[in-house]
């Protein structure tokens, strides 16, 4: 469930497996770590060559475990990410860089009872055993050239899904209280619909605490 305290839940996001095109998808199952939100530092990920973004949050760490027989063929397997009616959310794909960054390769807004299924595309890498046996009648150069595209490989294995709530990104880039757009369900979507389709700046829209003319002096009687 995608959600936040005291609030219904935006959606699901699950990862499902099909053991054939004609199969029922299902969801896999994981070893789950779960990160607490105080205790993590942020993370970032760019939107541009000199912008970068910070965020925090839950954090989730899954495990799972694919194994094939003799004689059959793998599971595929799917993202699904579901929004309720009136809610919407950001989901990106990518990689884990390091501890502190997240790559996205892709990104879509789930809103208004979307559905979203993403192909998983997976490819076994070799064990350093079987590395080294297939690498051992190259040539030394070959050998550097090979290990250094395996250690490019092992760097962008880490799969990461950053799930970003619209409302709340709303309200804090509008300098908006907290829970101000929970009820206001037309307003949220005409804010959508400024921002996506017509590209309105967030300045020309945000809230200003402080009056428009400034704190100007009185003037005194006679």
């Amino acid at each position: 469930m995608i959600g936040s305290a005291n609030h219904s839940p935006e959606g699901t996001l699950s990862i499902l497996s099909r053991q054939s095109s004609s199969a029922i998808a299902e969801p896999i199952m994981t070893l789950v770590s779960r990160g607490e939100t105080v205790a993590t530092p942020p993370m970032t990920f760019p939107i541009s060559a000199a912008a970068n973004v910070t965020f925090n949050g839950e954090r989730y760490l899954h495990a799972h475990l694919l194994h094939t027989f003799s004689g059959t063929s793998a599971s595929t397997l799917e993202i699904s990410a579901q929004a309720r009616q009136f809610s919407s959310m950001m989901v990106m794909v990518g990689t884990i860089s390091s501890a502190s960054s997240f790559e996205p390769k892709y990104a879509a807004i789930v809103q208004n009872k979307d559905e979203l299924t993403i192909p998983l595309e997976l490819s076994t890498i070799p064990t350093p055993k079987e590395f080294k046996e297939a690498v051992v009648s190259i040539s030394p150069k070959q050998q550097a050239f090979a290990k250094m595209f395996r250690s490019m490989q092992l760097a962008s294995t880490l799969f990461g899904v950053v799930v970003v709530q619209i409302k709340p990104a709303l309200e804090q880039i509008l300098n908006l209280p907290p829970d101000s757009l929970t009820k206001e369900l037309r307003l949220t979507q005409d804010l959508m619909e400024l921002f996506i389709e017509y590209q309105i700046p967030t300045d020309l829209l945000k809230y200003d605490t402080e009056p428009a003319g400034g704190g100007g002096g009185g003037g005194g009687g006679g």
